[in-house]
């Protein structure tokens, strides 16, 4: 997933609110530059981006971020978390930004036709009848047994069949 993911509007949103909380330019995170306090900067935008959004991995915020590698993101949030440790200001800080950005929306869940796609490209030779065609044309905010069946097929494990 994590190679052909990119950013949503709502990452860069984020990236660039912290940039201004901190009075660093937003174009200056994910520019290649190497100044100090836009580095330092950058790194505390990366602890903060990982705990907005718990389900980026490091490749994922390095994405976010210009594309840094996963291992210049790692690296950064280490810094950041031993300066937390150091520096209870900094700590506190970063806590209170956290707060101030809150809990952005979630992304659109995926449309059935997404899920049915995944399980045609991944299971091609399992059978599939008209009730696979009733049942993923139904609704586009899927239930908690479509969200089973997707995490299912996406698992590589065998899906449930609808049966008649």
């Amino acid at each position: 997933m994590a190679r052909t993911w990119q950013p949503e509007e709502r990452h860069h949103k984020v990236r660039d609110c912290i940039a201004e909380m901190f009075g660093v330019e937003p174009h200056q995170l994910p520019a290649n530059t190497r100044v100090v306090y836009v580095a330092k900067t950058r790194q505390a935008a990366y602890w903060i981006l990982g705990k907005v959004f718990p389900e980026l991995s490091t490749t994922m915020i390095g994405r976010v971020f210009g594309g840094r590698h996963h291992a210049s993101v790692h690296h950064g949030l280490q810094q950041v978390e031993q300066r937390r440790q150091r520096e209870p200001a900094f700590a506190e800080r970063l806590d209170a930004m956290i707060v101030a950005i809150g809990r952005p929306p979630q992304a659109a869940p995926r449309e059935l036709v997404d899920l049915a796609e995944i399980a045609q490209r991944r299971l091609p030779d399992h059978e599939r009848g008209e009730e696979f065609a009733s049942l993923f044309k139904k609704s586009a905010d899927p239930d908690e047994i479509t969200r089973a069946i997707a995490a299912d097929v996406e698992a590589d494990r065998t899906p449930l069949r609808v049966v008649g």
